[in-house]
């Protein structure tokens, strides 16, 4: 089990149980004890959601709809105000979770900040292959000229020039005959 990947959680199970220790165990704080000892069983179960129900928790935090913390800093100007210190540690649990990936799950927590090696690997071909398809008329001597360059040219473009060279006779003779 990953543990750090639960840090954030557990740094805000214990500033919870502290506040409503503090407070007397007030409805406001009791809400998010609760929402984040689920999470952590769902944690321990290895369930996924639990990032997601974190997460959740946290959004209600910052605009204060349920606490986990006495003390609050706040940022906006006259109408809606967002609290500094849910953010911040909505902010770790993203980037501490977005990182790590199960390897029973193909997907990721948040996709949308994480970009997978295969998802890599195919944006590079996509362009590699625009390039190709736009030196395709190239002469080898040009081909060469762009491979040369490689401190100026994107590697994509690099990369194209050397498939179209490496085929360049092979491309020469099939549209000799065509």
């Amino acid at each position: 089990m990953n543990c750090l990947r639960a840090y954030v959680l557990i740094i805000a199970i214990f500033m919870s149980i502290y506040s409503n220790y503090l407070n007397s165990f007030s409805i406001s704080f009791i809400g998010f004890l609760i929402g984040s000892i689920i999470s952590f069983i769902l944690f321990i179960l290895k369930k996924n959601i639990w990032v997601y129900i974190f997460s959740g928790f946290l959004v209600l935090n910052i605009f204060d709809i349920i606490e986990f913390h006495f003390y609050s800093s706040y940022i906006g100007i006259n109408g809606p105000r967002i609290n500094m210190i849910p953010t911040l540690f909505l902010f770790l649990h993203i980037g501490i979770n977005s990182g790590n990936k199960n390897k029973s799950y193909e997907g990721n927590y948040f996709s949308i900040f994480y970009k997978s090696e295969k998802s890599k690997l195919n944006k590079f071909q996509s362009k590699v292959s625009r390039f190709e398809f736009k030196y395709r008329d190239k002469s080898k001597q040009e081909l060469e000229d762009i491979i040369e360059n490689n401190d100026v040219m994107t590697k994509g473009a690099v990369q194209a020039a050397s498939n179209l060279l490496e085929n360049f006779d092979l491309i020469s003779i099939q549209t000799k005959y065509m």
